[in-house]
């Protein structure tokens, strides 16, 4: 049997280590609060850059696709001569240009012809090119539409 003074002992000994471990310090409330606030950052950095590539690859596949209407456009009714250029139809921030170099040397007589598309307000950044070899002699000429 227990005495009176053992029991006391075992019972406030064991009260005593129940309160040590009911709450929770505040070093171990920053310290999770400090990882949860990285971790939410690093989630919202990510998301932003996500979002920023998402807007490039799908404005560049918008000029991808101007780009090959473009192309078909001019194989059906006649290629542009280098150095033409003008507005994307429906839209007034693209922009094509025809560049190239017509090469007196080949004996076919081909030329190196490169449609851009690019954004009005950034030329330099080119968001579409096609690079293709045509016959000179279809450079500028008007064909008749196919019945």
């Amino acid at each position: 049997m227990i005495s009176k003074k053992c029991w006391r002992e075992v019972f406030f000994q064991n009260r005593k280590s129940l309160r040590k471990r009911q709450g929770v310090t505040l070093i171990e409330v920053v310290a999770g609060l400090v990882m949860v606030g990285s971790l939410l950052t690093v989630m919202i950095i990510t998301a932003g850059r996500f979002e920023k590539n998402r807007a490039k690859a799908l404005q560049k596949l918008q000029a991808v696709r101007i780009a090959d209407s473009l192309m078909t456009d001019f194989f059906a009714s006649g290629f542009p001569t280098i150095g033409s250029e003008g507005f994307v139809p429906g839209s007034s921030q693209l922009h094509w240009k025809v560049t190239g170099q017509e090469n007196a040397n080949a004996p076919t007589l081909l030329a190196d012809v490169r449609l851009l598309i690019h954004k009005l307000d950034v030329p330099q950044q080119t968001l579409a090119s096609i690079e293709v070899l045509i016959s000179k002699d279809t450079l500028g000429q008007r064909r008749s539409p196919l019945p």
